[in-house]
């Protein structure tokens, strides 16, 4: 019990962070770009926000459930696990990784310097780094990954249509969603897309190595000193 109060709380205070975040930005950022086609929803920062907004709120009313209840719910146990691991987890890590590494090579390859002025910059990094916190989760929250073959389609499942909806708005609006994406030609941006994938592919396999690793062995340990 003492393990669903921990992942309570911590899902909890997660929670009302991306309610704070989530909450501010639309209200106080309103930027060119989110009146254009697509809105907000064009980008996957903010597509990760809501997800994370989503999924901590699920995840700490399932474990006040637990607790309240003193029995698991195994239905929404298994979605928060499935969530978790295919979506927010390499998602949020994707994220960070790449606007950090593209930030690194040109501080206006992801937004406008107008953009940039008006994105304070305790935002910009409950935005851009804050999702990392998630990988905190996967080292002291239990997780059950599910199968190889449903994970990998998931990820590639979920990078596949965002990477159409993309490509859909450049085409039907002539909005490159990213600035940097103005400069590339057709081979270079399929190339940015595959090494995204691969990215965001390395991450699941980060994800479910640690996982798959350090609660075998914590079981095994409680196993034998049982």
């Amino acid at each position: 019990m003492a393990g669903a109060w921990r992942a309570f709380i911590f899902h909890y205070l997660c929670f009302l962070v991306h309610l704070i975040g989530v909450t501010y930005h639309l209200t106080e950022i309103n930027l060119e770009a989110h009146k254009t086609y697509g809105g907000r929803f064009k980008f996957l920062t903010f597509i990760n926000m809501v997800l994370q907004l989503v999924y901590f709120n699920m995840a700490a009313v399932t474990e006040l459930h637990e607790i309240i209840r003193k029995r698991k719910s195994e239905i929404f146990a298994s979605l928060c696990d499935y969530t978790f691991a295919c979506f927010v987890f390499p998602i949020s890590t994707t994220v960070s990784v790449l606007f950090w590494g593209l930030y690194a090579a040109d501080p206006y390859s992801c937004q406008t310097p107008e953009e940039a002025l008006q994105i304070p910059a305790w935002l910009n990094h409950y935005m851009h780094t804050f999702p990392l916190v998630t990988s905190l989760e996967l080292c002291f929250i239990r997780h059950k990954y599910p199968s190889r073959k449903k994970g990998v389609l998931s990820v590639l499942g979920f990078a596949v249509a965002y990477t159409a909806w993309v490509l859909w708005v450049a085409f039907a609006a002539d909005i490159w969603v990213y600035p940097f994406l103005k400069k590339l030609d057709a081979v270079f941006i399929s190339a940015f897309f595959a090494a995204a994938f691969a990215v965001a592919l390395f991450i699941y396999f980060v994800g479910e190595w640690v996982a798959v690793r350090k609660w075998v062995q914590d079981s095994s340990l409680e196993k034998k000193t049982a």
